[in-house]
């Protein structure tokens, strides 16, 4: 009987941790919720900033990671096109960055009009990103946070 009543003790001391532990993730979630909804609002702005902080000479810049990557993934160039390089203050050997480059064997990154550009800008493509995520996340954190209340009430007053 005393055996028992140690792990009914230690059991519900698992539970109750694994409710609290439950309950801020919930609210972590909807904290990168806003988190995602405050970068929605502000796509363009920060679009802007980390365009102006791209250096093509450093592979380690985060900016330069970033903007590679969308660019070549997403098959865009710039925000809203690619005389958005020309009109920045970022540090880039052409006009644009390779990586806006249609074909990297076959580009002029030097014209910034060029047909081996991608002339589509990457804005869209990152706010549907953006929406998308805040689409997958809302439908968890609204089933999440409720729930991780009753389990926090049910074993901290039972």
């Amino acid at each position: 009987s005393r055996f028992s009543a140690g792990k009914e003790v230690e059991g519900f001391a698992f539970l109750s941790q694994y409710a609290v532990l439950n309950l801020l993730a919930a609210v972590g979630l909807a904290g990168a919720g806003s988190v995602l909804l405050y970068t929605l609002n502000k796509g363009e702005s920060i679009l802007w900033e980390s365009l102006n902080g791209y250096v093509e000479e450093e592979a380690g810049n985060l900016y330069t990671q970033v903007w590679d990557r969308m660019q070549g993934n997403d098959e865009c160039c710039g925000i809203e096109g690619p005389e958005d390089w020309v009109n920045s203050t970022a540090i880039i050997a052409g006009a644009v960055p390779i990586s806006c480059c249609k074909n990297q064997i076959k580009c002029d990154t030097d014209n910034a009009t060029s047909e081996h550009i991608n002339q589509v800008g990457c804005l869209r493509s990152y706010l549907e990103r953006l929406r998308e995520w805040i689409e997958v996340g809302r439908p968890v954190t609204m089933v999440a946070i409720p729930m991780s209340l009753v389990m926090v009430c049910f074993f901290f007053w039972a």
